[in-house]
Parts: C-alpha cells; sequence; structure tokens
C-alpha cells in the first residue's frame, strides 16, 4: 500500500503536467492587424504555426514562426507590417522586450 501512493500521485502529475499549453483557450481576444493576416493566410503548410505580439521600445511587434521553419526570429514585423529582421538589434530585442503574448496560431493546433 505504500507503493502505491507515490506512483498514484505521480501518475497523477503526469496526467495534470502534460498537455499543449498553447490551447485556442489560451490565445489574447485580439484581432489581426489585416496585413498580417494576409500573411498568415498566404501560408499553404500550417503546422505549428503562431504570432506572439511583443512590446518592444514603445511600439508592438509581431513574431510570426511556423515550428518547421530553420529560421526562429527571421519573421519579426513592426507595426506597420514592415520585415525588421536584419534593422534591429535582434539580441536587445530578445532581451529587453516584453511579451505580450499569442494571438493567432494555426488552426487545430
Amino acid at each position: 500500500m505504500n507503493k502505491i501512493v507515490p506512483l498514484f500521485l505521480t501518475l497523477l502529475f503526469f496526467a495534470f503536467s502534460c498537455g499543449n499549453n498553447e490551447s485556442e483557450d489560451d490565445l489574447l481576444n485580439e484581432e489581426l492587424p489585416v496585413w498580417l493576416s494576409e500573411i498568415v493566410n498566404s501560408n499553404e503548410e500550417c503546422y505549428s504555426c503562431f504570432v506572439t505580439k511583443y512590446s518592444y521600445n514603445n511600439n508592438f511587434y509581431y513574431h510570426y514562426y511556423c515550428g518547421y521553419w530553420s529560421c526562429s526570429h527571421c519573421r519579426i514585423y513592426n507595426d506597420k507590417g514592415e520585415l525588421v529582421y536584419g534593422t534591429i538589434d535582434l539580441a536587445d530585442f530578445l532581451e529587453n522586450s516584453s511579451e505580450i503574448g499569442i494571438i493567432w496560431q494555426c488552426p487545430g493546433d
């Protein structure tokens, strides 16, 4: 009996800790800007893709990423829809930006 209780608690812990952390319920209740909607809708393969909104230097930025891409921060856009990869200091952005949250992900992910 003494061995069953720790085993049961361990299994219970894993049952509640496993799962997809980025469900549709976790998305911010915010619509994509029109220009960003056009970008994500043009992607023919929607597999582990999401858009995260950030605040950085008093501006909003949008990080669009799909899990199968080899470059994880190549598609960061400013609030005007301009791709800023290569024009901002990426290390500073990663260190000093504040993640607001995920505002879009592939349907069904």
